[in-house]
C-alpha cells in the first residue's frame, strides 16, 4: 500500500468525480493512477478508466467502466462471483455521490 496523502473516504470522493466530470482526467492528468487508491476496488476501477480514456482514447462512461471491468466473464452463464459483484455494486455506488462541495 502507497503512503497516500488522503484518507480512504477522500479518494472515494475523488474517484467519483474523476468518473462524473468528463474534464477531472485532464485537468489533473499527472495523479491518476491505479496505485493512489488505497482500496483495491478502487484500483480496478481506476485502472478501467485509465484504460478506456488512453489506449480507447474515449471518454469513459459507467457503461464503457462496467463493461470493461466485465470483460473477463461470461455474463450469459449466471451469477458472478461475489467479489466480482461487489466490485460493479462499488463502481455503480460512485456514479451516485454527489460532486458538488
Amino acid at each position: 500500500m502507497k503512503n497516500n496523502p488522503f484518507i480512504p473516504a477522500f479518494q472515494r470522493r475523488l474517484l467519483s468525480i474523476l468518473l462524473q466530470w468528463p474534464d477531472t482526467y485532464s485537468r489533473y492528468e499527472g495523479i491518476w493512477d491505479p496505485t493512489y487508491f488505497d482500496d483495491p476496488l478502487h484500483r480496478k476501477i481506476v485502472h478501467a478508466y485509465i484504460h478506456i480514456r488512453v489506449i480507447g482514447g474515449e471518454q469513459p462512461t459507467q457503461l464503457s467502466v462496467k463493461q470493461h471491468l466485465l470483460k473477463d466473464y461470461d455474463l450469459d452463464k449466471g451469477d458472478l462471483p461475489e467479489d466480482v459483484t461487489k466490485l460493479i455494486n462499488e463502481m455503480e455506488a460512485l456514479y451516485t455521490i454527489s460532486t458538488d462541495n
